[in-house]
C-alpha cells in the first residue's frame, strides 16, 4: 500500500494485507469445466494396430493418449499454444514387427509448453510453407546426481531441415559456460524405410489455428478479471480488519469516578462489556459502540467483476440466479462453446498429424488415422419444468412435433432422430411393455 516506506513494519503490514486477500479461483474452475465438457464423451480414435500401444502410453512415460490430449487442450485454452513432437528412439539395430506391436519399441509424442518453444522458422517450397527450424528447451537429469536431490539441468533440442533433410541436435551447457553437442542423442532420424525424413515432425497447436504463430490465450480476459477481483478483495479485507470491530466509547466520566468506581482491586481501571456486566455511569454519562458504515466500494467492485466473469464463461453455482430457459442457456453458452470447439478441433488436427508421423516411423498405414475430440457440447440439460413447457406447447398446437423434439434433442433429453423415434413409439404404445 505504501511502496515508499521501506521499514520492516510496513513490509509486515503488506504481508498481512496479502494474506487476508481471498483469491476466487474462477479461472481454474472454468478451465477444468471446459476440459471436462470437451472430454465428457471419449474422443474418436482410429489408428493402425502398430500404434495401439500408444493409446495406453503415448509419451513412453505412462501417460495415455487421452490424458495427454486433455493436458494439451488445457494448455491451448489457457495459454493459447502448445507444441507436439513425434519422436522415435534411436537404435543401433533394426526393429521387428513383434517389438512394435507389443509396444516394446514404439514412437512417442512429446508435448512442449509455449515458453519452451524458444525459436522457430519457416521456409517456402513452392506454394507450401513448412517448418525449417525449431528450438526446444528441455530438462534432463545430469550424471552424478542422487535419488534425494532431484536435480535437473537444461538442454536444447534443435530441429533443422537442411537441404530437405530433417536432423536433430541436442545441446548442453558445459561447466565453463560453453555449449557442447551430445552426439549419442543427436543425428538424422530415419523412417521405417531407412531413409531420412523430409519434414520436421513437430506441430504447434494454437487457439486460433495450428500455424507456428502465437495466438492469444482464450482465458486471458477472464484471468485479468480474476486478478482484478483479487485486488479488490485485498482492499475489502483490509478495511474489514481495520475498522470492522465495534469500538466502545464512554462520555461524562471524571477522574474521580474512574478511580472510585471503575478501578479494580489491582488498582487498574477496568470496564467489562456484555449483558452480564452493566457499566456504572455518573449522572449525564453515556456509552455506546462506534460502528462504521460498511465500505461498499470494494465490495461493489468485486460483485461487478463476478458478474463480468460469469458473462465471460465462468460456470459457477449461483443459487440466487433466476431459472433460465433452454434458449437463454444455449445463447449464453454460444460464444464459449465456439471457442472451445475451435480449440478442440485444433488439438484433434494436431494429434491426427502427430500420429501419422508416428505411423511413418513404424511403417504403418497412416491413411485411416484420425483423432477427434467431441465438439458437440450440450449447453444445458432441460429440467422438468422446461420439458413440461415444451410438451405443453406441442399439445396446445403452438409448436410441431418436430420442433418440440428438436428443443428436447438440443437439451440432451432426446437422442434419436424423428423418424427412428416415431418407429419406436408406434411399435411400443403407451402402457404396453416393449
Amino acid at each position: 500500500p505504501n511502496p515508499t516506506d521501506m521499514s520492516v513494519a510496513n513490509y509486515k503490514r503488506f504481508e498481512q494485507y496479502l494474506f487476508r486477500a481471498v483469491y476466487y479461483g474462477v479461472t481454474g474452475n472454468t478451465l477444468s469445466g471446459l476440459i471436462g465438457q470437451a472430454f465428457a464423451a471419449d474422443p474418436m480414435v482410429s489408428v493402425p494396430r502398430a500404434l495401439d500401444p500408444m493409446l495406453a502410453d503415448v509419451n513412453a512415460a505412462g501417460l495415455s493418449l487421452n490424458q495427454q490430449a486433455q493436458a494439451t487442450l488445457a494448455e491451448v485454452v489457457s495459454i493459447g499454444r502448445v507444441g507436439l513432437l513425434a519422436d522415435f528412439p534411436r537404435l543401433d539395430r533394426s526393429t521387428t514387427m513383434r517389438e512394435i506391436q507389443q509396444g516394446i519399441i514404439k514412437p512417442r509424442i512429446i508435448t512442449y509448453r509455449a515458453n519452451d518453444v524458444i525459436n522457430w522458422a519457416t521456409s517456402h517450397d513452392g506454394l507450401r510453407s513448412r517448418l525449417s527450424l525449431v528450438v526446444l528447451r528441455e530438462s534432463y537429469a545430469p550424471a552424478g546426481g542422487d535419488e534425494f536431490g532431484g536435480l535437473t539441468d537444461v538442454q536444447y533440442r534443435v530441429l533443422r531441415l537442411t537441404d530437405g533433410i530433417y536432423t536433430c541436435t541436442i545441446y548442453r551447457k558445459t561447466p565453463d559456460g560453453g555449449v557442447v553437442v551430445v552426439p549419442e542423442l543427436s543425428g538424422t532420424p530415419l523412417g521405417s524405410d531407412g531413409q531420412p525424413l523430409t519434414e520436421i515432425p513437430f506441430i504447434c497447436c494454437g487457439a486460433t489455428n495450428n500455424d507456428p504463430g502465437i495466438d492469444s490465450p482464450p482465458l486471458e480476459a477472464l484471468a485479468d478479471l480474476n486478478l482484478a477481483h483479487y485486488r479488490n478483495s485485498a482492499d475489502y479485507e483490509e478495511a474489514v480488519y481495520l475498522v470492522g470491530q465495534p469500538t466502545p466509547w464512554i462520555s461524562g466520566l471524571t477522574q474521580q469516578w474512574v478511580s472510585e468506581v471503575l478501578t479494580g482491586t489491582d488498582g487498574q481501571p477496568r470496564i467489562l462489556l456484555g449483558s452480564r456486566a452493566p457499566i456504572p455511569l455518573p449522572e449525564g454519562g453515556a456509552a455506546g459502540l462506534l460502528q462504521v458504515a460498511a465500505n461498499s466500494m470494494p465490495l461493489e467492485a468485486m460483485r461487478m467483476k463476478e458478474s463480468q466473469m460469469l458473462a465471460l464463461g465462468a460456470r459457477l453455482v449461483d443459487a440466487s440466479a433466476p431459472t433460465r430457459t433452454l434458449g437463454e442457456a444455449l445463447l449464453d453458452n454460444a460464444v464459449q462453446s465456439s471457442v472451445l470447439s475451435r480449440c478442440a478441433g485444433n488439438v484433434s488436427a494436431a494429434y491426427t498429424q502427430a500420429l501419422r508421423w508416428c505411423a511413418g516411423f513404424v511403417g504403418a498405414d497412416a491413411g485411416s488415422i484420425e483423432y477427434a475430440i467431441s465438439t458437440d457440447y450440450q449447453a444445458s440439460r432441460v429440467d422438468a419444468a422446461t420439458r413440461a413447457q415444451i410438451v405443453a406447447g406441442w399439445q396446445a398446437g403452438l409448436t410441431t412435433w418436430s420442433e418440440a423434439r428438436a428443443e428436447l434433442r438440443a437439451g440432451g433429453v432426446e437422442l434419436d432422430d424423428d423418424a427412428d423415434a416415431r418407429d419406436v413409439i408406434d411399435a411400443n404404445p403407451v402402457g404396453i411393455a416393449p
